[in-house]
């Protein structure tokens, strides 16, 4: 909302407003993303981060580090919106697949497709960083 109100003044009138909306957000939203992987590229400590209290209570949740927690958020909210709100949807509400279907995911199948790509693209991120065995491996 405040990147919206900052550049309001700046709108070219010849764009539509809700493309131009539209293409507010997805700035701030790549913005964000790129803070959040900056920010673990330069694996700064995780307490000085402004979000390490909710990277101790994901990783509670998940019953991982809060580290392990930070990384996997840095590579999820990379992803396609799709494969970002089935993993939300499968790992953080524990919502079923059919659930997911329901709320308008894709089809069962179309669903864990998504998943599977989600849980694989972190796996790669682990195995790239210390060629050890990923804890999400387990989730395919």
């Amino acid at each position: 909302m405040s990147r919206i109100a900052f550049e309001a003044r700046r709108r070219d009138p010849e764009i539509g407003l809700d493309a131009w909306i539209g293409e507010c957000v997805a700035r701030s939203a790549r913005e964000l993303v790129e803070e959040q992987l900056d920010e673990e590229r330069g694996r700064g400590r995780l307490e000085d981060s402004p979000d390490g209290d909710y990277y101790h209570a994901l990783g509670a949740h998940l019953g991982i580090e809060p580290e392990l927690a930070r990384t996997t958020c840095a590579r999820i909210n990379g992803l396609a919106e799709r494969e970002r709100r089935v993993f939300h949807a499968l790992v953080i509400e524990r919502v079923s697949p059919e659930e997911c279907a329901r709320r308008g995911l894709g089809s069962e199948d179309a669903v864990l497709e998504s998943f599977r790509s989600a849980i694989l693209s972190v796996t790669r991120l682990f195995d790239q960083m210390s060629g050890n065995d990923s804890p999400w491996k387990g989730w395919l």
